[in-house]
């Protein structure tokens, strides 16, 4: 629906407009609720147009376009994969703000390449590759939340 889009493309481009993830968490929150009250479609076309016609949002969720189709995307949690399989991070289950301040932290955002290391038998845990350079932990309430695609066995 076109209120659907609207609210992804104001979330887009305050995303793409902020500097720091803390900002971004902090301030989105006020500027988001400015946007919220602008019905103008001249502006939301504009915006579109500014953001190059974004399919998704700053965590991966489908933006519909202009006459109100979402592009259909194939994610799967990290933790359904199994070791030594790679994939690119390609959305977010959830958004909240200590995932999204926790993914920041591991330099962890859209497009990382992950390769599953190992499977932890006794709490399901995932030892992670990020990009071929940091190796470190995720939980599975992590790994639940991080959706993937492009899975390279």
């Amino acid at each position: 629906s076109k209120n659907f889009r609207n609210s992804f493309l104001k979330l887009t481009l305050l995303f793409k407009s902020l500097s720091t993830c803390e900002s971004k968490v902090t301030i989105n929150i006020f500027y988001y609720e400015i946007l919220e009250h602008i019905k103008s479609s001249k502006l939301f076309d504009r915006m579109d147009q500014m953001l190059n016609y974004p399919t998704t949002d700053p965590h991966g969720s489908p933006i519909p376009n202009s006459k109100g189709n979402v592009l259909e995307q194939k994610h799967i949690e990290l933790s359904k994969l199994n070791s030594g399989d790679t994939c690119e991070l390609s959305a977010l289950k959830n958004s909240s703000n200590a995932l999204l301040l926790y993914l920041n932290e591991k330099k962890i955002q859209l497009g990382t390449e992950i390769q599953i290391i190992k499977r932890e038998d006794f709490d399901g845990s995932l030892e992670i590759c990020c990009d071929n350079k940091t190796t470190f932990t995720i939980s599975t309430k992590v790994a639940n939340s991080l959706l993937v695609q492009s899975i390279k066995n």
